[in-house]
């Protein structure tokens, strides 16, 4: 009896980190970029730094998040440092968009697996709202954190973060949707561009209210 709340609680932990995944952000425009303007492997080896940065926000928030409750100005500062980051990855994408010649938009870069591991991870990393998300999902869900659930769920956000994107980019991975978004590329790039932007401005927003 006593383990059917808890159950419960793990399935609602998931289904609300497929929810939050899914819900289109930096991370999910980096590693759509990807699969339609690199390739598949590509955009997989980002998911995977994305995965690896959530698991480690979620560590955190398991942790009880207290440096951050001490020291919220470390929070402002990932805060910064993230909305740089989305600014300047959104600027490169609308400057590629406004100087894109029609023949560059059929053009595929490769690009070394162990670089794109490390651009996810940058960008998860740098998003300190997945701590905030975390810390009320698990707040919300649990009461007793032991090390054993504690591991389940950090396994749940990688599982469930690889599980996602796999089945959206192996629908990207399809030679008619990547053809026909390698034609749209300045304009895909272009809205990717202004997206990223937008989450540069979300996470400048905590800044300008202190």
């Amino acid at each position: 009896m006593t383990q059917a709340p808890t159950l419960a609680a793990i399935g609602t932990f998931a289904l609300l980190w497929w929810a939050q995944v899914a819900v289109p952000g930096p991370n999910f425009v980096r590693i759509t970029n990807a699969a339609l303007f690199t390739s598949r492997r590509a955009a997989m080896s980002t998911a995977a730094g994305v995965a690896t940065g959530n698991a480690l926000w979620c560590l955190i928030a398991l942790s009880g998040a207290a440096i951050f409750q001490q020291r919220p100005e470390l929070r402002l500062t990932i805060s910064a440092c993230g909305g740089a980051y989305f600014a300047w990855l959104g600027l490169q994408m609308l400057w590629r968009a406004l100087t894109a010649r029609p023949a560059e938009s059929a053009s595929v870069v490769g690009v070394p697996t162990r670089r794109t591991f490390w651009q996810g991870l940058a960008s998860a990393s740098l998003n300190p709202q997945a701590l905030v998300y975390f810390t009320a999902a698990i707040l919300a869900g649990f009461q007793d954190i032991r090390p054993g659930l504690g591991l389940l769920l950090i396994m749940i956000v990688l599982a469930v973060t690889l599980a996602w994107y796999e089945v959206l980019t192996r629908i990207l991975d399809s030679a008619a949707a990547r053809n026909g978004f390698r034609r749209l590329k300045p304009l895909m790039e272009g809205v990717f561009g202004v997206l990223l932007l937008a989450g540069a401005v979300k996470l400048a927003l905590p800044l300008i209210q202190t």
